[in-house]
């Protein structure tokens, strides 16, 4: 990949990461029962890991995030989640089958209780 090419695919990133901080953060100082959410699940390294239908189907920007920063995401994922949950509330969450148990521990880590993986029909 040229380096055009790289830095664009940088800005998209940065673009969409932004966005989607925006999105869910501008939630500040409000408290819910529960919270559905479909974040980007995918590291961009395991992009050839991805069923052809999800690619065929979903727009990349809903599907990954850059690997660099997958770990600092989530962590300020489920931080956000733990600020903007009532007591006992619940969230719901997408995750690729490939980092379910990472995405798990990391939850686990930061005190979320009755933590459960549940496969989706395609198992």
């Amino acid at each position: 990949m040229d380096k055009r090419k790289r830095q664009i695919g940088y800005l998209f990133d940065q673009i969409i990461e932004d966005k989607l901080r925006e999105d869910f953060f501008s939630l500040e100082k409000k408290h819910y029962h529960g919270i559905l959410l479909n974040p980007p699940y995918i590291s961009s390294i395991d992009k050839n890991y991805v069923h052809k239908n999800t690619i065929k189907y979903e727009p990349s920007e809903a599907l990954f995030i850059n690997e660099k920063k997958y770990t600092t995401w989530f962590n300020d994922l489920y931080d956000r989640l733990n600020f903007h949950l009532k007591n006992q509330g619940f969230f719901i969450m997408e995750g690729h089958e490939i980092k379910l148990n990472s995405l798990y521990e990391m939850a686990k880590r930061k005190k979320f209780q009755n933590l459960q993986i549940i496969k989706d029909l395609n198992n």
